[in-house]
């Protein structure tokens, strides 16, 4: 369900020796303090009732993150999609073009090149982006649900569903009853970062935080981990741009 936005305001805060200004969102069915650092610089989402120290503070807490990931924005300009046919967007590490509708006669002739996947779409049935949207959506759980498969044998132990969320702020999430939830925005990024962030939420299937036995678990269900981490953590502004 969608967060409802009940109060939005700019505000400043000094981190280090840096002011960040960033958008505060208050919500009435938002329970925790959330963070997003994108193409529009830093937005919180907050509890309607949050006092605002305790708002400052989470924010403080997650300085480090914040100025890091605002300077990678900052020094990579990440150019969203202009939906024109024959744009590549980004797809499982690669690319899938974007193919708008066009006669069969050249659709025929096009067959004849390998241009790797499609998203093909017709703008009289609708936004040319919510076609993309549902294009990523029907691939994404599959390919998730079948990654899942995989890590919950090695774990030795399977989550009790897995479906897709429109999250902002999360590539994935489990909940104490077993189930996982993952991004749909997450099958743009590479098999390698797939597999992290599926190994991650698995692993809270037998610890909900973040220990030593949960990364020991991580690990163990798959080893490189860390390297995908990184590779993730680098390339999530590119993500992110729809």
């Amino acid at each position: 369900m969608a967060t409802v936005v009940d109060r939005a305001e700019r505000r400043t805060l000094q981190l280090g020796d840096t002011p960040v200004s960033f958008i505060l969102r208050r919500s009435a069915r938002r329970r925790t303090i959330g963070l997003l650092v994108d193409h529009d610089g830093l937005t919180v989402v907050a509890p309607l009732r949050a006092a605002e120290w305790h708002i400052d503070d989470a924010v403080r807490e997650q300085s480090r993150w914040v100025l890091r990931t605002l300077g990678r924005w900052a020094t990579r300009r990440i150019v969203p999609p202009t939906w024109r046919d024959g744009e590549q967007l980004p797809y499982l590490g690669g690319h899938a073009m974007l193919r708008i509708h066009k006669p069969a006669v050249l659709r025929q002739l096009e067959f004849a090149f390998d241009y790797g996947p499609e998203v093909d779409v017709d703008p009289s049935a609708g936004p040319v982006v919510e076609q993309v949207v549902n294009w990523y959506r029907e691939r994404a759980l599959p390919h998730f649900t079948e990654r899942a498969a995989v890590f919950a044998q090695r774990l030795g132990r399977a989550p009790r569903s897995v479906s897709l969320t429109n999250a902002r702020m999360r590539w994935g999430s489990c909940s104490s009853d077993g189930s996982v939830r993952f991004n749909w925005r997450l099958i743009k990024a590479s098999p390698g970062e797939v597999d992290y962030v599926i190994a991650h939420e698995l692993a809270h299937l037998c610890y909900m935080d973040h220990s030593k036995a949960f990364w020991e678990t991580v690990a163990r269900i798959y080893p490189d981990y860390r390297q995908w981490s990184r590779a993730l953590d680098a390339n999530d502004p590119g993500y992110r741009t729809f």
